[in-house]
């Protein structure tokens, strides 16, 4: 079953009585994982410090108990042997299948995930070298900080890191275009005083976005780690937005 047509493919599956059933399980069991994932599981502990991660395995486990429960319960049938734990594990793992694409579909929609911003590169960038090696780890796996907050500031940092730089990148490639105007209209005066005028112009720009990049990290992180960031960072973007 692919995400983009799992909306069709649970309606064709809620379509059947039986199969119905099984979404419906499917739909408890993905509510009771993220009530676990929510209140018992620090995921940010699991994801920072590659700790086991035994949430994927929940639903089929659920799946299981639930499968057992209708056929015992709710259908009344009895235990007959193979046939029987067969006909459960295959349920077991159907609800549990059913609940893990009703748990993806229902995080895709959530556009202010982790796991769905990271999949803008200047967020990733900023993430992984200001959250993750900084004294902002700690506070989030302390508790200190909420990650919502946190991803709310850093999401605001790469919407402005993203016009500082695609602005300024666009306004070098109108310099070359005119100083390659220049050249093909052989005028050296004006090539020569155009040169020292990009130079200049150039590292005018440059400085700019760095002292902007430097107030927008001050957001994020203070102290020493501040100017070797703004350094290593400023170097990334100016060669992410030319590639």
């Amino acid at each position: 079953m692919q995400l983009e047509n799992a909306p069709a493919d649970l309606f064709e599956l809620f379509a059947n009585a039986d199969n119905g059933v099984f979404l419906l399980f499917g739909a408890l069991v993905a509510l009771v994982v993220q009530i676990v994932k929510n209140n018992f599981v620090n995921k940010l502990k699991i994801d920072f410090c590659n700790k086991f991660d035994f949430v994927p395995l929940l639903p089929f486990i659920l799946g299981l108990a639930l499968a057992a429960l209708n056929f015992f319960c709710f259908c009344g049938r009895s235990f007959t042997g193979f046939g029987s734990l067969v006909e459960i594990v295959v349920d077991g793992i159907t609800i549990g299948a059913a609940a893990v694409v009703i748990y993806k579909f229902v995080s895709s929609l959530d556009k202010n995930s982790l796991k769905n911003l990271s999949k803008d590169g200047v967020f990733a960038i900023l993430f992984n070298e200001i959250v993750l090696v900084t004294d902002l780890k700690r506070q989030l796996l302390d508790n200190e900080v909420p990650l919502s907050e946190i991803l709310k500031k850093v999401k605001k940092v790469a919407d402005e890191v993203k016009k500082i730089y695609v602005v300024c990148e666009d306004d070098e490639n109108s310099d070359a275009n005119a100083k390659a105007d220049a050249d093909d209209e052989g005028n050296d005066d004006l090539q020569s005083d155009g040169d020292e005028c990009g130079q200049s112009e150039a590292v005018g720009a440059d400085e700019m976005r760095r002292t902007t990049l430097r107030d927008l990290l001050s957001q994020l992180v203070d102290g020493s780690d501040l100017d070797e960031k703004v350094k290593y960072l400023h170097e990334t973007f100016k060669n992410y937005f030319k590639g």
